[in-house]
């Protein structure tokens, strides 16, 4: 996007656009609109992002801005089709519209693409479920941690995908640990009672 100097003000892309867009379709609501990315819907510092840049003639005029984080800036449309914009915003939407969520949300997406397998299912069949999925996270968050590139606020998709990745790989470690514990046990207990009909057997 374009560096050039705006005099447009924040409050007046605000003003603008509350009521234009309907907010069922965006990640955050209209009241919110001065310190969450109007993309992805975090807290986090906004930019104005021109919706036709100022290199292809875009104006300096509330209506072609919206206001986006670093990262959601980077990756906006940059072109003279002006519609574009909030296309984009809206296909962004996460499944329930909540703030905070969008970056977890495409690192699930990531997951699944790298790995052809579907998140919950493979949550689930890692033993992972609604009750617990808090508990687990935190357990595996002390040991394994996720950081950021250069100055971005956010996760990238594919950081996700891998923490994701290595939390499940984690819990099939401990599920193989505590399945070879219970063979051993199981053993045990199997050779103890094969001596025990052994000496039954020579006795009678």
């Amino acid at each position: 996007m374009s560096k050039n100097q705006t005099n447009t003000k924040k409050e007046e892309i605000i003003k603008y656009w509350i009521g234009k867009v309907d907010e069922t379709e965006l990640n955050f609501d209209w009241s919110d609109a001065d310190y969450l990315c109007w993309n992805c819907g975090c807290k986090r510092k906004t930019q104005r992002c021109h919706i036709v840049p100022h290199s292809l003639g875009g104006a300096d005029d509330p209506s072609n801005y919206v206001l986006l984080c670093n990262v959601c800036h980077s990756n906006a449309p940059n072109c003279s089709n002006g519609d574009i914009m909030w296309d984009w915003i809206k296909s962004n939407r996460t499944q329930f519209g909540l703030t905070n969520c969008y970056f977890i949300e495409k690192g699930l997406e990531e997951y699944q693409r790298i790995y052809k397998k579907d998140i919950v299912s493979d949550m689930i069949s890692h033993g992972i479920t609604e009750d617990n999925v808090v508990e687990c996270f935190k357990e595996y968050n002390q040991e394994n941690k996720i950081s950021t590139h250069f100055s971005n606020s956010h996760f990238n998709p594919v950081s996700t995908a891998g923490y994701v990745k290595g939390l499940l790989d984690n819990l099939k470690d401990k599920e193989n640990t505590l399945i070879r514990t219970y063979t051993k046990e199981y053993e045990s207990k199997l050779r103890r009672w094969e001596d025990t009909m052994k000496k039954s057997i020579n006795v009678g």
